[in-house]
């Protein structure tokens, strides 16, 4: 990646834009998670930007691609009342070991892709749509954020970091597929980790991290021993389940065959009870 952004794609280079919200709507690379992502009255509030104020086509969709209102303020709050210290979290699968579920979550109409939440050991995480333009629409982003040193907020790369914090394999890729968090149009999940890998090459975080909140709760439950205990106790009961279901109710009559046998081990069992019982009361009463 070089030191300046890679321009976007628009349609007709040579056309006459009008308004913000016409260049806005000209992109014809922007994916539908871009234009998801975004508070639905964000498009039409993109004319309030002065046309001729408009630094760059990235300046212009990253001041309007933004997390919600409502973590704006959570984020600001935060990081003027504490000196945020954070660290990063391992991945979808370590995190699922540790009693973490990874739930998709709708986005209402004033929230945003940006948020991410972790609520009673459960991260709740806006579906994202990866294809083909994906990796070139966030690398701009990063690259836009990394070379503009005015910005404090740096939520595209903060976004990315923890997505490649999550994705550190195909299993991970995989795991989020499954959840509905990703719809992957590339085909091949150990893409998705690679690409991953890359965005995030080379990229200085700040210390106001974007989601240190939700980095510090996630490695706070991982910590604790409870916590693992119970989610190792419960991936053994999975398993056991799914040995079962595999084993012995794969077919109806495998199913009536245990039952029968399970019968026949308690019969057995009440059997050498009694006779115990009864050895007993004779040898008192002798």
């Amino acid at each position: 990646m070089g030191s300046e952004p890679v321009d976007i794609v628009i349609q007709s280079v040579g056309e006459k834009l009008r308004s913000p919200s016409q260049l806005f709507g000209s992109i014809s690379r922007v994916p539908d998670f871009l234009r998801r992502g975004c508070p639905r009255d964000d498009v039409y509030r993109v004319d309030d930007y002065p046309i001729n104020e408009i630094e760059h086509l990235l300046h212009l969709i990253h001041d309007n691609w933004l997390p919600s209102p409502a973590g704006m303020e959570a984020y600001v709050l935060r990081n003027s009342t504490v000196d945020s210290h954070w660290r990063l979290i391992c991945s979808a699968t370590e995190i699922q070991e540790a009693g973490i579920e990874s739930l998709k979550t709708e986005i209402p109409r004033y929230d945003s892709l940006f948020d991410i939440k972790y609520e009673n050991g459960m991260m709740k995480i806006p579906s994202l749509e990866i294809n083909d333009a994906t990796e070139a629409i966030l690398q701009n982003l990063i690259a836009y954020e990394q070379c503009s040193h005015d910005i404090n907020l740096k939520h595209v790369t903060d976004y990315v970091t923890l997505l490649n914090c999550l994705i550190n394999s195909s299993k991970d890729a995989e795991l989020l597929c499954r959840r509905g968090i990703i719809y992957n149009f590339l085909g091949d999940d150990e893409v998705i980790a690679a690409s991953f890998n890359k965005l995030c090459d080379g990229v200085v975080l700040g210390r106001q991290f974007y989601y240190s909140e939700v980095f510090n709760k996630v490695n706070l439950h991982c910590i604790r021993r409870r916590n693992k205990w119970m989610a190792n106790l419960r991936w053994r009961n999975e398993k056991w389940k799914a040995w079962l279901r595999q084993n012995y109710f794969s077919t109806r009559w495998a199913m009536i065959s245990f039952v029968g046998a399970v019968v026949l081990l308690l019969l057995t069992l009440l059997q050498a009870l009694f006779a115990v019982i009864s050895y007993y009361q004779q040898a008192q009463s002798h």
